[in-house]
C-alpha cells in the first residue's frame, strides 16, 4: 500500500485538490482524493458560515483573514484594495471600527499590471516581481502567494492574498478551483457586510455634519466603559456648547447656521487622535470621548480645541465669523460604575458651570 498523507491538513491548492486523471489513480488514491477534497470544502464551509455571521465590517474582515490562515496552516493573509472610491470608505471605517488584519491600498492602474489576468486566482512563487503586494515585515517571511480577485458591485476591488512560507506552496499551473471559489465567497461576502455596513452609516451618521449622531454615541459609549475596566485605562467625556450660536442663526440665516456646525465639525476632528472619537450630540452640542485621558489632561485637549477654532473663523461671504464654545469634562477610571447617561450629564453639569461662570 502506497503512503497518503493526512487530508485533514488538505489546502487549497492544486496538490491538495486538482482534479487529477481518473485512468491515473488508482483506487485507493481515487478515494483519498475524494476525501481531500471533501475536507477542503468542509473547510471552506465553515469559513462561509463564519463570514455570514459577521456583525460588522471590520469583525467581516479579521475573521476571514484569521479563518483561512488558520484553517489552511499559511503564514499570513492579507487584504489589497484597488484605490476606487468605494475601496477608501472601506479602508476608512475598517480604520474607525479598528481592525486588526493586514491591509493595502494600491493603485488600481499597477494593481492590474502586477496581477495579469484580474479574472482567475494568480499562484506566484517569484516573489521579486510581486513584493508591492506584500506588507514589508512580510517580504522575507513569505515564498509563495495566491491572489484571489475581488470584486464589489460588479468592479474589481482587489485581491484576497494568501501567503506561506513554503517556496513551493503556490505555484504557476496548480490547478485553483477551491482558490476560485474562495474568492467568489469572498466577494459576495464583502459586497453584503459594505451594504448593510453602509445602511447603518446612514441610521448612525448626523446628515448635516457627517459625524456619528447620538444613537452611535450610545453604543459607543457601552463599548468604551467595558473597555475601561477591560483594559485598565481610563476615558475622559468633553461635552461642548456653542457660544452664541443662535446669534449666528439670528444674524447671517440658517445656512450660515449648518455652515458653522460643519466648520466646528471639520476642525475638532481633526484635532483629534485616531482612537478619540467626536459625536453631534444635539443641535449645537458635540462630544468627544478621548480613551486614555483624565480629567486634566480632558481639560487641557479642550482647550486647545478652543484656541485653535478661534484661529480659524468660519468664512462667510459677508463677514468672518469666530466659533467659540463652552465645554464640560467627566471622566471615568478603572473599576468605576458609571452608566453612559450618568457619565454625559457629569459633563454637562460642568459645562453649565462654566457657561453660568463667564
Amino acid at each position: 500500500m502506497s503512503h497518503m498523507p493526512d487530508y485533514s491538513a488538505a489546502t487549497p491548492t492544486d496538490d491538495a485538490s486538482g482534479p487529477l486523471s481518473e485512468t491515473a489513480l488508482t483506487l485507493e488514491e481515487l478515494v483519498y482524493q475524494a476525501r481531500r477534497n471533501e475536507a477542503i470544502a468542509r473547510k471552506l464551509f465553515d469559513i462561509e458560515i463564519d463570514m455570514l455571521r459577521a456583525t460588522s465590517l471590520s469583525g467581516f474582515v479579521d475573521r476571514l483573514t484569521e479563518r483561512v490562515r488558520d484553517r489552511f496552516d499559511l503564514t499570513e493573509v492579507w487584504l489589497v484594495l484597488t484605490d476606487i472610491e468605494d475601496n477608501q470608505r472601506i479602508e476608512a471605517m475598517l480604520a474607525e471600527q479598528g481592525a486588526l488584519s493586514e491591509r493595502l491600498l494600491f493603485s488600481t492602474v499597477d494593481f492590474l499590471r502586477l496581477t495579469d489576468n484580474p479574472d482567475q486566482p494568480r499562484l506566484v512563487n517569484n516573489m521579486d516581481e510581486m513584493q508591492p503586494l506584500v506588507p514589508v515585515h512580510l517580504r522575507r517571511r513569505v515564498g509563495s502567494l495566491a491572489l484571489l480577485p475581488l470584486e464589489l458591485d460588479g468592479r474589481l476591488s482587489g485581491a484576497l492574498v494568501l501567503g506561506s512560507g513554503q517556496a513551493d506552496r503556490y505555484c504557476p499551473g496548480m490547478e485553483a478551483f477551491f482558490l476560485a471559489q474562495l474568492g467568489i465567497k469572498t466577494s459576495a461576502g464583502l459586497t453584503s457586510i459594505w451594504a448593510r455596513e453602509q445602511l447603518r452609516h446612514l441610521a448612525t451618521r448626523d446628515p448635516l455634519t457627517g459625524l456619528p449622531n447620538r444613537r452611535e454615541l450610545e453604543t459607543t459609549l457601552d463599548q468604551e466603559l467595558g473597555r475601561v475596566n477591560r483594559y485598565g485605562q481610563p476615558m475622559a467625556l468633553l461635552f461642548i456648547d456653542l457660544d452664541d450660536f443662535k446669534a449666528v442663526n439670528d444674524r447671517w440665516g440658517h445656512d450660515a447656521g449648518d455652515a458653522c456646525l460643519r466648520h466646528v465639525a471639520i476642525c475638532l476632528r481633526e484635532l483629534l487622535r485616531r482612537d478619540d472619537r467626536l459625536f453631534r450630540f444635539a443641535g449645537d452640542e458635540f462630544i468627544v470621548l478621548l480613551p486614555g485621558q483624565r480629567h486634566d489632561d480632558g481639560d487641557r485637549i479642550a482647550r486647545r480645541m478652543q484656541d485653535a477654532l478661534a484661529r480659524q473663523p468660519l468664512r462667510l461671504p459677508e463677514d468672518d465669523v469666530v466659533v467659540r464654545f463652552s465645554f464640560g469634562v467627566s471622566t471615568i477610571e478603572p473599576g468605576t460604575a458609571l452608566t453612559p447617561d450618568e457619565l454625559i450629564r457629569k459633563a454637562d453639569r460642568r459645562l453649565y458651570q462654566m457657561k453660568t461662570s463667564s
